[in-house]
């Protein structure tokens, strides 16, 4: 029987073609058509697919048999260079066959394509960078497999050793997707290292959204001067602009001034695309003063319907030796709201405290935001804390109501990534590495719940409470702990096995001048167009 999925059918107003009985119908103007293709096996997402993709766009947000991708703008001595798509294959018996693709004016064309073995991973090497502002045309990258698998983003990807600026992100399903999104960035702050650097847009903020159907109606609403297009003056803060992308299209916008900052900027649909946002080279305002430098950071924003109502947040480190932009163990962590009368708390783990200003005595913070609004704040140790002691600093919960979005500025050299949502950890997770880098991981778990690595115990000593209540703790993995990564070619080198229930993954990565950070998002969540998907 062919796999029909889970909750409502999708429509014609939603999408060019549907899945019906089995078979593939064409839309036309909002109606449905006749027949275009009978599925041997299963249909979803409108297309003839496997059953195990099938199963998992019914409810998996985070593998997937189809993903877009899209190089954004870098410095431009990073520009030329190869973007990697780093997938992973879970199933211990079916390898997964995976096609990139690109659009041309007279369809998809592939660019790269291999198998990824059951059980491992395979890395692709793309060169497709979009380095203008504006509505360009067939940019994106469409990856299609066969088989679901976990896809993962660098930008400038450093296998010569000599990337200085990259970033990387999870890349969403297309099931995962949506029509609602907010960004996130850094406010437009010059400094000597940005200026001298070419093309990195005196530090812009930077938003790309990609059309995953033909006709999709976008609206973005920039809360800030926004460069929409080259050659066209600013555009307006909280003055709507509309595009209208086809599948494979780009809309990518930068930030235009002195303190500009994108951070709650509304982007919304008629169909679902694929939303990223960061600053295409930042060094946070502040001048570099020795083993620290400017970076790409980029993260896919999920959609608001994916926005969670509690967060771990599970402080990324930076490399010893480096010198840090914003003081020794401290870190960096941004919310945005998306509705009215949000309510936020913030409970720190023993040892951190939050930056004067929030700080109250019993050390818990309670904040209330607007909708659209973003807020920046800071952790630090606690100064009372004895020198030496064992209790690493910087980690924290966060409970919402309604759902907020919450991410993390790394220190040292920049980077964005998300807090772990704490709805749905997962429970077994096959993960690789890109080589070059000097890789943390951080592993967040419910209270005592055992966790491996590759089959071995990660010890309990390891593990901190990430707040005082005690509910989640955080443990930090080193690269000497996670062994070498150095050969990408070798089976296993850089690939790891995370099993045991109730945990979570980010991870971080750091060469001489450039990084990469991700978290890993949650699996069985809510897809789109689920009822009551934005409330869950």
């Amino acid at each position: 029987m062919p796999f029909e999925g889970s909750g409502p059918p999708p429509t014609c107003q939603s999408a060019s073609t549907v899945c019906n009985g089995g078979a593939v119908y064409e839309c036309d103007l909002g109606q449905m058509g006749g027949p275009i293709e009978t599925c041997s096996d299963a249909c979803s997402g409108g297309r003839c697919v496997s059953q195990a993709c099938a199963q998992a766009e019914a409810g998996d947000a985070l593998r997937g048999c189809r993903f877009y991708a899209v190089q954004i703008d870098n410095i431009d001595s990073e520009d030329g260079k190869s973007m990697m798509l780093l997938l992973t294959n879970a199933s211990s018996s079916s390898p997964a066959y995976v096609v990139v693709e690109a659009r041309s004016p007279t369809g998809w064309d592939q660019v790269a394509s291999d198998f990824v073995p059951a059980g491992g991973a395979a890395r692709f090497a793309v060169t497709r960078p979009v380095r203008d502002a504006g509505h360009i045309l067939e940019a994106a990258l469409r990856i299609t497999s066969d088989n679901p698998v976990l896809a993962v983003q660098l930008i400038s990807d450093d296998t010569d050793r000599l990337s200085n600026s990259s970033s990387g992100t999870v890349l969403l399903p297309a099931q995962a997707l949506g029509t609602a999104h907010r960004a996130l960035t850094f406010a437009e702050k010059e400094t000597t290292a940005v200026t001298s650097t070419v093309g990195a847009r005196n530090g812009a903020g930077v938003i790309t959204i990609v059309g995953t159907i033909d006709g999709t109606h976008v609206t973005l609403i920039p809360t800030a001067l926004t460069v929409v297009a080259a050659g066209m003056p600013p555009w307006p803060a909280m003055v709507a602009f509309p595009v209208t992308l086809d599948e494979g299209d780009v809309l990518q916008v930068f930030s235009s001034g002195p303190g500009a900052d994108l951070s709650g900027s509304t982007i919304d649909s008629d169909r679902p695309v694929a939303v990223f946002s960061g600053n295409v080279f930042t060094t946070y305002g502040a001048d570099l003063t020795g083993f620290n430098g400017g970076d790409m950071a980029i993260e896919q924003m999920p959609p608001t319907s994916n926005w969670a109502r509690e967060y771990v947040g599970a402080r990324l480190a930076p490399q010893n030796g480096c010198d840090s932009f914003f003081g020794l163990g401290r870190g960096s962590w941004q919310i945005v709201a998306s509705d009215q009368d949000t309510m936020v708390t913030l409970s720190p783990s023993p040892g951190t405290e939050f930056a004067q200003g929030l700080s109250t005595s019993s050390g818990m913070i309670q904040l209330h935001l607007k909708a659209g609004e973003s807020l920046r704040f800071s952790t630090f140790p606690d100064p009372n804390l004895a020198p030496g002691a064992d209790a690493p600093t910087g980690d924290f919960v966060l409970k919402a109501s309604p759902p907020v979005l919450l991410a993390q500025w790394l220190d040292c050299s920049p980077g964005l990534s998300l807090g772990v949502d704490t709805r749905f950890f997962q429970d077994d997770l096959l993960f690789a590495l890109p080589a070059n880098f000097e890789h943390q991981a951080v592993i967040v778990r419910r209270l005592g719940v055992p966790v491996q690595l590759d089959g071995e115990s990660v010890p309990t000593k390891m593990f901190f409470p990430a707040s005082t209540g005690q509910d989640y703790e955080v443990a930090r993995l080193t690269d000497s702990q996670l062994g070498p990564c150095l050969d990408t070619s070798v089976p296993d080198m850089c690939q790891h096995h995370l099993s045991g229930a109730a945990m979570g993954l980010s991870l971080r990565g750091m060469d001489i001048s450039c990084s990469y950070s991700l978290t890993i998002p949650p699996a069985p969540i809510c897809v789109l167009p689920a009822p009551g998907c934005e409330h869950f």
